[in-house]
């Protein structure tokens, strides 16, 4: 959180190496969050551009009120969202999920690592978005209850309870 914070001012400064660096620090975990909600990751990627983008326009206008990592996660689920509601009459195709970039030598794990993809693909496109989004951002976010609780705009249990929802079913 300090070196956070000392970014964020470096940042606000003008500093180019500040916006680098927060870059390579979140850009994994946002465009994990990203392709989760959204099973595509073409699409991940350019909320997660989108998202860095703006971030780097705002300069030394940006106010910040929690932790950057929430900020920036919170930014790249709204334009997730903002899709979503764009293109609500297509449908979400789950077929698109790469596998594992990892064990590329073995295809046996390759074969068994892309079929867990989509089995966990359809268990999340199956529940609700609302509970789908917090489970994402708890598992692959690593937010706390109380960030996605200010981020959802709802209180701490009803978070637990779309939690604990999404992962029952």
């Amino acid at each position: 959180m300090l070196e956070d914070m000392v970014l964020i001012w470096r940042f606000k400064q003008g500093s180019a190496d500040a916006l680098r660096t927060i870059y390579e620090k979140y850009r994994d975990t946002m465009l994990t969050v990203a392709t989760a909600l959204c099973n595509d990751v073409n699409t991940a990627e350019d909320a997660v551009q989108d998202c860095f983008i703006s971030f780097a326009r705002a300069g030394e206008h940006l106010k910040l009120n929690g932790s950057l990592k929430a900020y920036l996660t919170t930014s790249v689920v709204n334009r997730i969202r903002d899709r979503h509601r764009r293109n609500r009459h297509q449908p979400v195709g789950l077929e698109n999920i790469d596998a594992p970039a990892s064990d590329k030598e073995n295809p046996q794990a390759v074969a068994i690592g892309n079929e867990q993809m989509q089995c966990i693909a359809s268990a999340l496109a199956a529940i609700v978005p609302e509970e789908r989004e917090v489970v994402v951002l708890r598992t692959r976010g690593r937010m706390t209850y109380k960030e996605i609780a200010y981020m959802q705009n709802v209180s701490i249990p009803t978070v637990q309870r779309r939690y604990q929802s999404g992962l029952d079913k």
